[in-house]
């Protein structure tokens, strides 16, 4: 009667009738195996025992990933973050070079404001003391609404908005353009 090889480094025994008992047999020195473990290569017997041969080479050539290996399932190629926390850069990553942080331009192309960028903040648009932005465009203080010469920018009211056009006649109102 043969049996079977208890292991990767043993070969078939054959029983002993007479006990029961099966042999177990050692695999030559050298022999190929399979230790289990999907992070080493090259595993040999020695001894009846599958030794383990080499670590798994996990390095992908990409710099974006972290290459780790996993035991049971072999390597694993994780995602890096590249974020800096800085909020005045692109973050990326080159699989060449790694992460690379690229300064974000924060001009709003408006003349009446200064732009700046802060790190936690991001960038920001100040406008100029004597100036509104409204809808997108640049007006000086006292500027009339296109359209409507009973509006005006007027900066200590509202920078983002137009402001009623107030007559120095506390008894007069603006119509059509004029105090009356």
């Amino acid at each position: 009667m043969v049996c079977p090889a208890p292991g990767p480094c043993h070969t078939q025994g054959t029983c002993d009738t007479g006990t029961g008992q099966c042999s177990n047999p050692v695999a030559t020195d050298g022999t190929i195996c399979n230790d289990g473990n999907a992070c080493t290569t090259g595993e040999a017997c020695s001894g009846g025992t599958c030794t383990g041969g080499t670590a798994t080479n996990c390095n992908d050539g990409n710099a974006c990933t972290d290459d780790t290996c996993n035991p049971s399932s072999g390597c694993v190629h994780t995602a890096i973050s590249c974020n800096d926390g800085n909020a005045c850069t692109d973050d990326t990553c080159d699989p060449s070079s790694g992460c690379v942080h690229t300064t974000i331009s924060c001009d709003d192309r408006l003349d009446c404001t200064t732009d700046a960028c802060t790190a936690s903040g991001g960038c920001t648009h100040t406008i100029g003391a004597t100036n509104c932005v409204i809808g997108g465009t640049c007006y000086a203080a006292g500027d009339p609404k296109p359209g409507d010469q009973c509006q005006q920018c007027t900066p200590a009211t509202s920078q983002t908005d137009w402001s009623p056009v107030v007559c120095s006649d506390p008894i007069q109102s603006c119509t059509g353009g004029t105090c009356q």
